[in-house]
């Protein structure tokens, strides 16, 4: 799969993808500016969204992607580290959640994810 990870943290961001992603192409944004940028220059097969970012919320990146036309749509997974903020990134639209506290079951959420579109 070819993954767009919204996460601000390079030790968390490497670690995800040295460890749990390495059998996907993996393009990591820190801002939800680089994450806007890279959605509209690249198609991506999955989103993964932290909460906290540097420029916003990751719920604000959620919305902008549910808004976007049918054909530039794409399953999001919520990576939070609390339950609040997988919370409010379920409420703005993510398929479903994999807390950083439990990523190594992010295979089975990208399935999940992948098996709706």
């Amino acid at each position: 799969m070819k993954i767009l990870m919204v996460e601000d943290n390079p030790t968390f961001s490497a670690l995800a993808c040295n460890n749990f992603l390495t059998s996907h192409d993996v393009k990591v944004a820190a801002t939800l500016k680089a994450a806007r940028s890279a959605l509209d220059s690249e198609s991506f097969d999955a989103v993964l969204v932290d909460f906290d970012l540097p420029d916003g919320k990751g719920n604000q990146l959620v919305t902008w992607i549910r808004q976007r036309p049918p054909t530039q749509k794409v399953p999001i997974v919520a990576i939070s580290s609390h339950e609040r903020g997988n919370r409010r990134l379920l409420a703005a639209g993510a398929n479903t959640t994999c807390s950083k506290m439990h990523f190594k079951k992010i295979t089975k959420a990208l399935a999940k994810v992948a098996s709706k579109t």
